[in-house]
């Protein structure tokens, strides 16, 4: 099973959709698409696992896609006429995944925001892009390791999910790690954005 390096979490939206998904079947079948991760688990298996219908699993899967919460993904097919046995694994229900999209659950920034925050890095684009080749280093880093280095291979769309994960997961620590150094604390501080009893212990 792929590594997870970051905790899932869904932006519910719309009153129907926090409605759908108060149901305890609805709930369950979601987080075992989200414990299957990148490999992603038919309805069929979810349906055993779970001792619930196959019926249901598969609408509530198709609920889940209209969310863009998951996508689908049909099983791989081969040249040449199948065998019975492979005619079988060919008819059997697509891959759920949890990915709709790269990103789908990482914070959403507004775009107005967004945009004028791109405006100002490229101001100091040749300044930050030396932090590229750190990251660079820290990657090769735990490379030299092995621990906790993807080893997914890339899917169809280009990406390996995994290492997509890995790597956000490195700058989410990284975000987490400068939040707790004291020129952070001081900038927030200059700029009256907090006030030092907001360092305390419990406070952050």
């Amino acid at each position: 099973m792929p590594r997870r390096y970051l905790e899932t979490r869904f932006q519910v939206a719309a009153r129907e959709d926090a409605a759908f998904l108060q149901n305890p079947h609805s709930w369950q079948i979601t987080q075992a698409i989200i414990n299957a991760g990148a490999t992603g688990i038919t309805s069929g298996e979810i349906a055993e696992e779970l001792d619930i219908s196959y019926r249901t699993v598969a609408e509530t899967a198709r609920r889940l896609a209209q969310m863009r919460w998951i996508t689908s993904e049909p099983p791989k097919r081969r040249l040449g006429r199948p065998s019975r046995g492979e005619k079988r694994k060919f008819t059997k229900p697509a891959n759920l995944h949890v990915w709709a999209m790269l990103r789908s659950f990482d914070p959403v920034v507004r775009e107005d925001f967004a945009e004028r925050c791109f405006e100002v890095f490229d101001k100091y684009g040749n300044d930050l892009r030396p932090y590229i080749g750190i990251l660079e280093r820290i990657v090769s880093d735990m490379k030299s390791t092995g621990q906790y280095y993807p080893t997914e291979p890339i899917h169809e769309c280009g990406w390996s999910h995994e290492a997509f994960e890995f790597v956000r997961g490195i700058l989410y620590a990284f975000l987490d790690w400068v939040e707790h150094q004291p020129d952070f604390r001081l900038l927030m501080k200059n700029h009256d954005f907090a006030e030092e009893k907001a360092f305390e212990e419990g406070q952050t």
